[in-house]
């Protein structure tokens, strides 16, 4: 086995990414677009997670936006999480969907992959960048495979737009925990931030418009935003969140989770450099999506749901939003353990409630994550300083954003008093507290024997 590459190593690595880089899609233009429509078209989407009550309307809107500029070059960039392993479908299927939907935009445009964390979910990474190849599809990370010393694959592309080559690079998220435990031990993940301060630079030399694609997260996202030279359009991902930030003339925005929303950004090259536009287009589930797509999604679930997916395992009194669901789990692990506050983080929830009967598998989408709850004595302070960082869903400035936040009931410290809190076990490791938290140090220990599904599942039922 290759000896694990040192921090060092990784960042000479990655100051040398621009002498090492793969082939990106390339646009011969025989004349100059019309005036007024754009030059480039990059249509942007991250964390899909297997969201096949989405793809085929997205599928749709995709074709849509192409046809509004015909003969403009367009551009798909994917930031990473095409699968989700609490799918049973794409579990069982082999993300036979997912694939399709890549197959299906890759004839209609080329697509630039940056590997996030959850490609793994159904595969090894060396498997995946296999297949993402074989789709034609352009898959760049910086991200290491500890078993071999190499990187899964070159940590930049560039587009081709006549003369003009536009860097895009790719960068992961280095926290291994969030990565699936089958794979973490074949995982080199360098710091995001540390790599594209020695990447970079040498990558955009020359260069008056960039593309970052990260993974990473909003706090090291931040970190970087100050080192942005020229006009770069920066995509975050990995915290489910809906946002744009404009750093000078670069657009920094994160476009959802589950293919809530397609962003597109229109580039114009002038004498002065790029400027660029943004919208983000929603997508509805209840939309129209494409025929084909629609058509195996249900064959698939025919084929892979068992008679224990779609079981009725209880009822929910009134329609919930993803953001509702979740303080309607906090408040039912608060009733049931008699915490002053609960705290769960809000990528652990995947989707809402319909009103009436719940089955098995929607109960899966909605609670992506089976965790252990975990109980803690805190003062006020203590309990203040989690509030601060608390529901960042609701309006939130963009420099107190820390990316995955958590979900808690409302509760306003007294002083002088101490609380109980429960929360998933996931949030007590030591590397987690100071983030969702805002201390570290903090001693848990597990409350009986119950856990998050165990506890929401019983909800249901009663």
């Amino acid at each position: 086995m290759t000896s694990p590459l040192s921090r060092r190593q990784l960042l000479k690595r990655g100051s040398a990414a621009a002498l090492v880089f793969t082939t990106g899609p390339v646009f011969h233009l025989a004349q100059a677009q019309t005036p007024g429509t754009p030059d480039l078209v990059l249509l942007n989407l991250a964390d899909l997670h297997s969201a096949y009550d989405r793809l085929p309307q997205l599928l749709s809107r995709i074709r849509e936006v192409k046809a509004r500029n015909p003969g403009v070059p367009h551009v798909l960039l994917f930031n990473g999480d095409l699968f989700e392993l609490g799918n049973v479908v794409a579990v069982r299927s082999g993300g036979a969907p997912d694939w399709a939907f890549m197959r299906a935009i890759q004839r209609e445009m080329p697509v630039i992959f940056n590997i996030g964390n959850h490609e793994g979910d159904l595969m090894d990474q060396q498997d995946f960048v296999r297949q993402a190849r074989a789709l034609g599809l352009t898959v760049i990370t910086n991200l290491y495979d500890r078993r071999t010393g190499l990187p899964y694959a070159r940590t930049f592309t560039t587009i081709t737009v006549g003369e003009r080559q536009i860097p895009v690079l790719g960068l992961g998220v280095n926290a291994l925990s969030t990565y699936p435990a089958a794979i973490r031990d074949t995982l080199l993940p360098p710091d995001p931030v540390e790599f594209f301060q020695s990447a970079y630079p040498p990558l955009t030399t020359g260069s008056d418009f960039n593309v970052v694609l990260t993974h990473a997260g909003v706090v090291p996202d931040k970190a970087m935003l100050t080192g942005l030279k020229g006009v770069n359009l920066m995509v975050g991902g990995h915290d489910h969140l809906h946002l744009r930030h404009d750093e000078g003339k670069s657009i920094y925005l994160h476009n959802g989770f589950k293919g809530e929303l397609l962003n597109v950004v229109g580039v114009q090259f002038g004498a002065q450099g790029a400027t660029l536009t943004s919208e983000d287009l929603p997508i509805s589930e209840s939309a129209v999506g494409d025929r084909l797509l629609t058509t195996l999604i249900a064959r698939q679930r025919e084929l892979y749901l068992t008679a224990e997916d779609r079981a009725v395992i209880g009822q929910i009194g009134q329609t919930y939003t993803v953001q509702e669901a979740a303080r309607w789990a906090v408040e039912q692990v608060r009733k049931a353990t008699g915490a002053d506050v609960v705290a769960i983080n809000h990528t652990s929830f995947g989707r809402g409630f319909k009103q009436g009967d719940v089955t098995q598998v929607q109960f899966a989408e909605f609670l992506r994550f089976d965790n252990k709850l975990m109980r803690a004595t805190v003062d006020t302070a203590t309990l203040a300083g989690v509030m601060k960082l608390a529901n960042q869903d609701r309006a939130t400035r963009f420099e107190d954003l820390t990316g995955d936040f958590v979900y808690t009931n409302e509760l306003q410290p007294e002083a002088g008093r101490t609380y109980t809190l429960v929360t998933v076990d996931f949030l007590t490791l030591p590397q987690n507290q100071e983030r969702f938290f805002g201390k570290g140090g903090l001693t848990f220990e597990q409350v009986g024997t119950l856990t998050s599904k165990g506890v929401l599942a019983a909800s249901l039922r009663n």
